[in-house]
C-alpha cells in the first residue's frame, strides 16, 4: 500500500509537469525543482517507516519471548501455590483428627475419673465399715491399702499428664506447619504482583513505541494531504504490537482478580494496570472483554460450546475469554476468542 502510494506522488507530479509545459522553460525548471524536493521527502519519509517497522519487529519478538518465559515462571508459580495448598489441607486434616483424639482422650478421662471417684467413694465407706469391726491387728494392712489406692491414684494421674502434653506438642507442630505453609502461598502471590508489576514497565515502552509509529503516521499523512492526494493512512497502521498489549492487560486483569485483596502490591498493581488502559484508549484503542455476558447469535465472536448442568435450559453464558475483542476508531481489529457454556 506504502509503495502504491509511492508510485500514485511520483506519477502524479509528473503529469503535472506534463500538463505545465507549454508554460515555458522556466516554469519547467521550477516544477522540477519541486517533484526533486517532494521524490527527497518521501524518501525519507519511507526511509523513517522501515526504520520503524524493523523496530517494532525487534520489539514484538522481545515482547514475546519475555511473554514465554512469563508464563512458564507463573505456570511455575501457580503449580507451587497448588502444591502448598495440598499441603495445607493435609494439615488442616491431621490437626481435626489430632483435635478429635484429644476430645476423646478428655471424654474417656472424665469418665474414668469419676468411675474411680466412685469406687473411692465405695471403698472408703467399705474400709470405714470394717475398720470399726476389725482389731488393731488388721490397722496396718488398712493403712497399705489405703496408700496402694493413692499411688494408683498417682499412675493415673501422671499418665494423663504425659498423654496431654503429647498431644500439645503435636499441636505446636502443626500450628508451625500451617503457619509455613501460608507464608509460602502469600509469598507467592507477591511475587505474582512483582512480576506483573515488571511487565506493566515493560507494556509502558511497546506503548510508547506504538505513539511514535502513530506520530510518524501521522505525518506522512499530513504530507501527502498537502499534496492533494488521497490518504489511507489509517490502513496502513501496523496493529499487532497494540493487539500484543491489549491482550496482556486483559491477562492481567484476570489474575489480579485471582488474588487476595490484601496481597502486598495490590492495589498499586491495579492502578498502574488502568493508567495503561487509560493510555491506550488516548491511542484510539479499545478492549472489549464479554465475560459473563449472555451470548447470542450474530455476536462477532470465536465461540466454543460446552455443555453445563449449572445453566436453565437454552441459557448461553460466556464463561471464559482467551483473547478480547480490540477496536481502533471503532473498527474490530481482533475479533475475540471465548468459551460459551450452554444449559
Amino acid at each position: 500500500m506504502k509503495k502504491t502510494i509511492l508510485s500514485a506522488l511520483i506519477c502524479s507530479s509528473f503529469f503535472a509537469v506534463s500538463s505545465t509545459s507549454s508554460f515555458g522553460a522556466d516554469q519547467q525548471n521550477d516544477t522540477s525543482k519541486d517533484i526533486a524536493a517532494i521524490q527527497k521527502t518521501v524518501v525519507l519519509q519511507q526511509q523513517k517507516i522501515s526504520d520503524i517497522q524493523s523496530s517494532n519487529e525487534k520489539l514484538l519478538s522481545a515482547l514475546e519471548k519475555q511473554g514465554a518465559d512469563y508464563k512458564a515462571e507463573s505456570k511455575e508459580r501457580f503449580e507451587q501455590l497448588s502444591e502448598l495448598k495440598t499441603a495445607l489441607e493435609d494439615v488442616n486434616t491431621k490437626l481435626d483428627d489430632t483435635n478429635q483424639s484429644i476430645t476423646t482422650l478428655e471424654n474417656t478421662t472424665k469418665a474414668s475419673e469419676q468411675n474411680l471417684k466412685k469406687d473411692v467413694d465405695t471403698l472408703s465407706a467399705d474400709t470405714a465399715e470394717k475398720t470399726s469391726n476389725l482389731d488393731n491387728k488388721f490397722t496396718n494392712h488398712s493403712l497399705l491399702g489405703l496408700l496402694g489406692l493413692l499411688g494408683l491414684l498417682g499412675i493415673l494421674g501422671g499418665v494423663y499428664w504425659y498423654l496431654r502434653k503429647q498431644h500439645n506438642q503435636e499441636n505446636v507442630g502443626l500450628v508451625n506447619k500451617v503457619q509455613s505453609a501460608l507464608e509460602g502461598v502469600k509469598q507467592a502471590e507477591e511475587n505474582i504482583v512483582q512480576s506483573d508489576a515488571q511487565l506493566i514497565t515493560q507494556l509502558h515502552e511497546v506503548l510508547a513505541q506504538v505513539k511514535l509509529e502513530h506520530a510518524h503516521l501521522a505525518e506522512t499523512a499530513a504530507l501527502t494531504a498537502s499534496t492533494h492526494l488521497v490518504s489511507d493512512s489509517e490502513d496502513n497502521i501496523d496493529h499487532g504490537l497494540a493487539i500484543k498489549l491489549a491482550d496482556e492487560i486483559h491477562r492481567m486483569r484476570r489474575r489480579i482478580t485471582a488474588l487476595p485483596e490484601n496481597t502486598k502490591g495490590l492495589k498499586s498493581l491495579s492502578k498502574s494496570l488502568e493508567r495503561l488502559e487509560e493510555e491506550l484508549e488516548g491511542n484510539g484503542y479499545e478492549i472489549i472483554d464479554y465475560m459473563g455476558m449472555n451470548y447470542t447469535e450474530g455476536m462477532t465472536v470465536k465461540a466454543r460450546f460446552i455443555p453445563s448442568d449449572e445453566l436453565d435450559e437454552d441459557e448461553s453464558i460466556i464463561t471464559r475469554v482467551v483473547y478480547p475483542q480490540v477496536n481502533f476508531n471503532d473498527k474490530l481489529i481482533q475479533q475475540a476468542d471465548v468459551e460459551v457454556s450452554v444449559g
